[in-house]
């Protein structure tokens, strides 16, 4: 039987049900009324009060999202003065404090209309009108859409702490069927017989050609060590400010500090100049490989082009790399 009460007055019974049972302590049942009023009506008051029975139970992750989604639509509710301004001013408050126990992560992703996911669930479509707000520990973001390369991060949430990932969707490659082409039949006549101490001429490259490689590979070359250059220069200013950022968090929080305070300014910007200093290392030492790589393979172009090779010349050039260092390995014959 199809009720004949309209969604509005049913939201209303619901939250006056919600407030009843608040007031009597029974934090469980109020949840549950206010969860549905919200469902019928997503009204920012409903959200509020649904906000204050989750942050009684500890659902701080709900809470805050409630909470978040009360301050966002009620601060722009013409409606919204007196005692209700002043109901918004606590709920405010309210977010502030669910914020310190959760993660508050901002999404931004590219191009709009694209299906954002967090932890395989759903949570909306970009734009995001507000933060995701999630229990610390694991999570992993992930963005989708038609005619796009999928695209996913990961990352481990501290409590307390906000995050902005930022997630560019490449458009997918296009696949095109090219037909055949026809079958032509082609009768060549047999080449003609060699004598039995015939030599083979040697063959020779064209200069044109092998300077047009040699200078294409040298200037990758002197690229590639510009490059480890800038990144060994980035490595070493990191480590300068994980430096500074070491004493100013020793001076904030005491020697192993950042074990129980993680969350101090000093001790986020060490975390961050940590990172960046161990990223520009690995940068540059991939570089400085990549360059000692292209200056080897221009070598053995410059030593094997302008004479004819032995059947058993060879050059074989054999990365090796680590998280401190990296070199190449050489096996040659001339």
């Amino acid at each position: 039987m199809v009720s004949d009460v309209d969604p509005t007055t049913q939201a209303r019974d619901l939250y006056n049900a919600g407030r009843a049972a608040y007031r009597q302590h029974d934090y469980e049942k109020a949840q549950v009324r206010f969860f549905e009023a919200f469902a019928l009506k997503k009204h920012w008051q409903i959200a509020g009060n649904l906000g204050d029975a989750e942050m009684r139970l500890q659902i701080y992750a709900d809470a805050a999202a409630h909470w978040g989604f009360a301050v966002r639509t009620g601060q722009i509710d013409p409606v919204t003065r007196g005692a209700a301004a002043r109901d918004l001013d606590r709920i405010r408050k309210g977010l502030e404090e669910a914020k310190k126990q959760v993660v508050t992560l901002e999404i931004n992703v590219e191009p709009s209309g694209s299906q954002v996911l967090v932890d395989a669930k759903p949570v909306g479509t970009s734009p995001l009108e507000d933060p995701i707000f999630l229990s610390p520990g694991p999570h992993r973001v992930e963005a989708r859409g038609a005619g796009v390369v999928p695209a996913s991060y990961d990352l481990d949430g501290l409590q307390g702490s906000s995050y902005t990932i930022r997630l560019q969707l490449d458009p997918a490659p296009q696949v095109v069927a090219t037909p055949p082409s026809p079958a032509k039949s082609t009768l060549a006549a047999a080449p003609p017989a060699q004598p039995d101490d015939y030599v083979p001429p040697q063959r020779r490259g064209s200069n044109g050609a092998r300077t047009a490689v040699l200078i294409t590979e040298g200037t990758l070359t002197v690229t590639a060590a510009i490059l480890a250059g800038i990144f060994t220069a980035n490595a070493a200013s990191a480590s300068d400010r994980m430096q500074s950022a070491g004493q100013q968090a020793l001076a904030q929080t005491g020697p192993n500090g950042c074990a129980t305070a993680p969350v101090a300014p000093g001790c986020v910007a060490l975390r961050q100049a940590t990172d960046d200093h161990n990223s520009a290392k690995s940068a540059a030492t991939i570089a400085w490989t990549s360059a000692g790589a292209l200056g080897l393979v221009t070598l053995g172009t410059f030593l094997f082009w302008p004479n004819a090779r032995p059947a058993d010349a060879h050059l074989t050039l054999v990365p090796a790399l680590s998280s401190t260092s990296g070199g190449m390995t050489i096996h040659a014959r001339f």
